[in-house]
């Protein structure tokens, strides 16, 4: 028994979970244009545009894709205190059918490692993390202006230093 609300592609029957057939197509979309190399926004925009409800019949967003791709319910398996500080997740395999295969869900899960955005400065900031603004005391960014030959780093307002 899965206690709780059913996830989508699921519906409640006779106190069991079973595959509700009418959103499971959606389900497994939601999967294929991730593997296409879709983020989880692009995938909210694009069902927003098409108007599909969601389980709550509001907005998709892309939290919403993010808890579709990394639930474990869709292989079938059931993961208890996934995010409960100080417990370790345990998992129960092959409690409800699946609705897409173990393979598809591990190359999402590769793909979401391809997904992620490396992130790397190609400028170097010299007062970073070091100025603060001298309205709201917050750490200021610095701008930066420029094309292919010269770059300018600025500060937008007077500020003070650390």
């Amino acid at each position: 028994m899965y206690l709780g609300t059913c996830p989508l592609g699921y519906k409640r029957e006779n106190k069991k979970m079973v595959i509700d057939e009418a959103t499971r197509d959606l389900v497994v979309r939601i999967f294929n244009m991730y593997l296409e190399g879709k983020s989880y926004q692009t995938i909210a925009n694009i069902l927003n545009t098409e108007k599909i409800p969601t389980l709550t019949n509001k907005q998709w967003k892309d939290a919403t894709v993010s808890k579709i791709i990394n639930n474990k319910i869709y292989v079938g398996d059931f993961e208890q205190y996934k995010n409960v500080q100080g417990k370790e997740p345990i998992v129960y395999m092959n409690v409800v059918e699946p609705i897409i295969s173990r393979a598809m869900y591990e190359d999402v899960q590769s793909q979401k490692e391809k997904n992620q955005r490396a992130f790397c400065r190609d400028r170097v900031y010299i007062f970073m993390q070091k100025l603060l603004c001298p309205k709201c005391g917050k750490i200021m960014q610095c701008k930066g202006s420029g094309g292919q030959k010269k770059k300018y780093m600025y500060y937008p307002q007077i500020v003070k230093l650390i």
